[in-house]
This record gives C-alpha cells, structure tokens and sequence, in this order.
C-alpha cells in the first residue's frame, strides 16, 4: 500500500465544450448490458479473497461490443470492514487520484451527513441497503471493492462532450470476471468533480444491490 500524499492534478476542458460547459457524465452499465454475457450469471464462492495490491481485469473498452477484459495493476488505499478502495496504479502516478478523493469516498460511502439526503445520519452503504437491500457478496467476503481507475471511454479533453463516469460491471459476478462485488469509478476526469464522483459511487452502488435481485430490469428502472 502507497502513501496517499500525492499532487492534486487539474485538468482543463476544452475543445468542443462551449466555455465553463461541463462534460456530460454517463453511467457505463447500459453499455455493458447491449453484450451478451458469455455464459449464464452463476452465484458462486471464489477461492480465499485476495487483499494487498492486485491485478484486475477491465474493460478495454467500454463502448466495445466486445467484451473483451485486460489486466490493470491496482494499489490497495483503504479498508474498512465492509469495503476496499483501490486505485489504478497509472493513475496514481499521474497525480488523478489523491488522499482528499479517497477520504471524500470513504466519508460518503461510510459516514454519511450529506445535506440534502433522506437520511443524512446514514452512509451510502447503509442507505442503499435500507432501500434495496444488501448486495449478492459473491466471494463471501462480506466486502464491497471500490476501484479508482480511467476508464476506457475515449476521452478526449479537447473534444469529448461525454465521458463514462462509471459502472459496475456483471462480468463480476460469475467466472469470468474479478469474482468480486466490484463498482468501477472514473479519475479522468471523473475525479476533478467531488461531487459527481459520490453520486457515481450512489448510482453504480445501486446496480450492484439491484443485479442481485433483478439482473433482467428495465434499464429506465435503474437508470
């Protein structure tokens, strides 16, 4: 596990964004969805669960209709009882993932107290699965895996107007994937926006518990 002190990193928005225009944040998983899934969804225990600094595999390629996985080095930077934080290592180096984003992660998802919630005394966690209920735990580890990484949407500062914020991915709920409960959440340049980042955290934290109930869902339903 590295030090988290590390540079805040700014990035600039140009291009074909009008001026102080924002990039437009989508959520991965209808993307995800449009590829059939290989072999039949399967709920099973994976071997001893694997903590420290890891290999995942992600999607080369979000918008792909291949969906075809690659492998990325991560590094370990928080635990808790319930959930893992892990960054991306490339992203690490590049300065896009700092102590502030990960202590705003574990405040929300933990914590709780953000104004304007139902319930303000409860996290993320918590306040989902008093709505919808507690997720599948694949691995039976009892652990949510949170990953910090860039996904691979095409982004271009200079001329994306949209950018995939995150997803969750249900490649990872059977062999074929990181046999885990996984949320993927983007750093460039999802991580130059606090704010979006936590409601990703809330959205993609909803996909996951609501796959587990009803992997068949309408996706207006979801979305």
């Amino acid at each position: 596990m590295r030090p988290l002190l590390r540079a805040a990193c700014t990035l600039v928005i140009a291009g074909s964004l009008l001026p102080g225009q924002e990039p437009h944040p989508l959520c991965g998983l209808p993307h995800i969805s449009a590829i059939p899934l290989e072999a039949p969804i399967t709920l099973w225990k994976s071997p001893a669960p694997v903590k420290g600094d890891r290999i995942f595999k992600i999607r080369k390629d979000i918008h792909s209709q291949q969906a075809e996985l690659i492998d990325a080095d991560f590094d370990l930077l928080f635990e808790d009882p319930q959930f893992l934080i892990y960054g991306e290592v490339a992203e690490l180096d590049a300065g896009r993932i700092d102590a502030a984003v990960v202590t705003s992660l574990v405040s929300a998802f933990r914590d709780g107290g953000r104004p304007g919630s139902i319930d303000p005394t409860l996290g993320i966690k918590a306040l989902a699965e008093k709505i919808f209920g507690p997720p599948t735990d694949i691995d039976g580890n009892g652990q949510v895996f949170i990953l910090l990484l860039d996904v691979r949407d095409g982004w271009d500062s200079t001329s994306s107007t949209s950018f995939i914020a995150g997803y969750f991915d249900p490649k990872d709920q059977g062999p074929e994937g990181n046999f885990a409960d996984i949320i993927y959440l983007d750093t460039y340049p999802g991580a130059t926006h606090t704010l979006l980042i936590l409601e990703t955290l809330a959205h993609e934290y909803q996909h996951l518990i609501h796959y587990g109930r009803h992997a068949d869902e309408e996706k207006w339903v979801t979305e």
